[in-house]
């Protein structure tokens, strides 16, 4: 019997001895990887549960696009830490119901998105992010909640914080 190891998702690679996960487009080993320790497979299993939590507003920050740039990208919530990002990964952030503002740094930039929840009630919001030849681009993308569900079972979870 033969292994197909091209079968596995990215995902599902192990984390580094540091804690660390790497996003690698390819086996030339150029990949860019988490700077903090990130969650267990199984808590990203269970966070792909989305479960609301009856005390508090969730948010989920997907980054899972085609043509995602290979580069770290920083996201905070309420002028919080940065959480550091890379292509096919999420964030899920358990924060106080209201109102809250979500930027991330690109190109020099910030790019800012207000966000509202109620406790019990679960959101997504999308780093639209781009890179080509010619030029790369970075903004939010709160349009389709189901489609950023869809791609956060894809994407591996970097971090998971509790703000409240």
């Amino acid at each position: 019997m033969v292994a197909l190891s091209g079968c596995a998702h990215r995902w599902e690679r192990p984390v580094g001895a540091d804690g660390t996960y790497c996003y690698v487009l390819s086996k030339a080993r150029n990949g860019v990887c988490t700077v903090q320790s990130v969650p267990s497979i199984e808590a990203d299993q269970r966070a792909k549960l989305f479960h609301p939590d009856d005390q508090a507003f969730t948010l989920y920050v997907v980054r899972h696009r085609w043509a995602d740039a290979s580069k770290r990208v920083p996201v905070t919530i309420d002028a919080g830490s940065e959480l550091i990002t890379v292509p096919e990964s999420m964030i899920r952030v358990r924060l106080s119901p209201g109102s809250h503002r979500v930027s991330m740094a690109w190109e020099g930039q910030q790019k800012v998105e207000t966000v509202e929840g109620r406790a019990g009630e679960v959101r997504f919001i999308q780093l639209a992010i781009s890179a080509w030849s010619w030029g790369s681009s970075g903004e939010w993308d709160v349009s389709n909640e189901q489609d950023a569900r869809a791609r956060a079972l894809k994407s591996r979870l970097v971090a998971d914080v509790d703000t409240r």
